[in-house]
């Protein structure tokens, strides 16, 4: 079954400055963690290369963000993500990984959606698809 993952990345007055969204193939059983762990990393590899200032990434999976705060042990597939993700908060000291409850992540949530339902991944900056 197809993934998405849905990366909305805001300046710090609350407007998008970045979306993207991907559709994912894995094969095999893949769970939520590991699709929402990559979904973070992405936003900080993406953030660091267009060198844009990252003060929090939120997300809806709260065992996830505890694994990117060091709040909770690694555990199987997702052991590399949650170690890329933690060398790249380490070079920026001041960024947080924060839960939120989803109905707060509903535009993040959304482009995954829209991702599995195109197919496609993408990157918009400036203007944005409806």
């Amino acid at each position: 079954m197809p993934k998405g993952a849905g990366v909305v990345i805001r300046d710090d007055r609350g407007g998008v400055v970045v979306v993207v969204v991907a559709a994912l193939s894995f094969v095999g059983k893949v769970f939520v963690y590991i699709v929402e762990a990559k979904a973070i990393l992405e936003s900080l590899l993406l953030t660091n290369n267009l060198g844009l200032f990252l003060a929090s990434v939120e997300s809806d999976a709260l065992v996830v963000v505890g694994l990117c705060n060091r709040k909770s042990s690694l555990f199987g597939d997702i052991d590399n993500i949650i170690c890329d993700v933690l060398s790249l908060k380490s070079k920026c000291l001041d960024i947080s990984i924060v839960h939120v409850p989803r109905e707060y992540n509903r535009v993040a949530h959304s482009i995954a959606c829209f991702a599995i339902l195109n197919g496609c991944s993408n990157v918009w900056s400036g203007v944005f698809p409806n």
